[in-house]
């Protein structure tokens, strides 16, 4: 027996065989975890650009949408001043008549020499200023056309924020199909689950009304000055001044008329347009977009029991974007930051992808966003993991 022990311990016959069975179950698993992994980092890439693509599409739809609010806001504006200014003309040739009755009759012996300068020099211009300006403001104080033309833009935008939701839902679909993954998009603040512009209606007196009369006497300063020109060589009748004061005293009655009749943005506080903070853009001008495998699928593993991924139930890939309208103001550009809703600088709201930092609060918020990251056993309740997650 000792020595039947003593040749098999010194046979060394088949090591080789042994050795090379060893050898192949190592560099199998090597393989799979090789394979596992270039699969695992594709299919997050795939993922990755599928929520960017989907996170910034969103956002170019919500910029454009404050783009052509800012654009209708301005013709508002100038529609607004446009009345007034129509409805100015008739007071306004009748005070400045008044004005050279009371000039003649207050001259004394100096009275036939006032009414022949007024009829030499200040009566053409006043003619002038009837023939070319007169039919306009008696046919807009007639009709009222353009105070109906704002009420008809003011419908346009509300139809246009009502149809955003709806393009950004289609873009996303979309861009889903494409992937061929699931996508949901999940903005801060919203109560629908749907995506909106970071616009609104005004609220309060402040909003509603004295702030289209404010932006309404800038525009109408501007306007008036076209006749200008001609009403100041009405001096007896004091035409410059009384143009003015009634095209301001219009501008406020049309802008009472069409009180609350524009859009402002969501960061909009009475008089003033501030730059959005952190946790504002967060709240109104971000959309995050989450990307997953769809329902019943997920990505194939060789050996999937030899290299198991933490925090990953399902063998499924998640990536999450964020993307946010931003204004070029907003960079250090020499652009105000008053009234971007109401220039031309307005126009440039524009879409770029950003950090996930609004994706805790999300999850705390979305019930339904929370589960999807159960669903794979993602941490979405661990703040470190998040901020991992999100730092892309």
């Amino acid at each position: 027996m000792t020595s039947l022990l003593r040749r098999f311990h010194a046979d060394t016959r088949g090591f080789m065989h042994l050795l090379t069975g060893v050898l192949l179950v190592v560099i199998i698993a090597a393989l799979a975890l090789v394979i596992n992994t270039g699969r695992a980092t594709s299919s997050k890439m795939h993922m990755q650009t599928a929520a960017d693509a989907a996170a910034h599409s969103a956002t170019v739809v919500t910029s454009r949408t404050v783009n052509l609010v800012t654009a209708t806001n301005i013709n508002i504006v100038r529609t607004g001043s446009a009345e007034a200014l129509a409805w100015a003309v008739w007071p306004t040739v009748a005070e400045i008549i008044d004005n050279w009755e009371e000039a003649i009759s207050s001259a004394g012996w100096f009275a036939p020499v006032v009414a022949a300068r007024i009829a030499a020099f200040e009566a053409p211009q006043l003619a002038k200023f009837i023939a070319k300006a007169g039919p306009t403001g008696a046919r807009q104080m007639a009709s009222r056309s353009l105070i109906k033309r704002i009420k008809k833009i003011n419908t346009w935008q509300k139809d246009l924020l009502a149809a955003t939701p709806g393009i950004v839902e289609d873009q996303r679909a979309k861009v889903e199909d494409f992937y061929g993954v699931q996508i949901k998009l999940v903005q801060l603040g919203s109560s629908d689950g749907r995506v909106r512009a970071p616009v609104r209606k005004p609220r309060g007196m402040e909003e509603r009304l004295l702030t289209i009369a404010y932006l309404l006497e800038q525009r109408i300063k501007t306007d008036r000055q076209g006749w200008d020109g001609t009403l100041s060589r009405i001096h007896y009748g004091r035409g410059s001044d009384v143009w003015a004061r009634w095209t301001s005293a219009m501008g406020a009655v049309v802008a009472f008329d069409i009180r609350g009749r524009f859009i402002v943005l969501d960061t909009h506080d009475g008089f003033l347009e501030k730059k959005p903070k952190r946790q504002e853009r967060n709240y109104a001008f971000a959309v995050t977009a989450v990307a997953r495998h769809p329902e019943g699928s997920h990505e194939s593993r060789v050996f999937a029991g030899l290299n198991r991924r933490p925090f990953n139930k399902t063998g499924s890939a998640m990536a999450v974007a964020q993307a946010e309208t931003f204004h070029l103001a907003d960079e250090g550009q020499q652009i105000p930051f008053h009234w971007r809703i109401w220039s031309t600088c307005g126009w440039q709201w524009q879409p770029r992808l950003t950090f996930a930092r609004a994706l805790p609060k999300l999850l705390e918020q979305d019930p339904a966003l929370a589960a999807w990251f159960d669903d794979i056993g993602s941490p979405n309740y661990d703040p470190r993991a998040l901020q991992d997650l999100t730092q892309h």
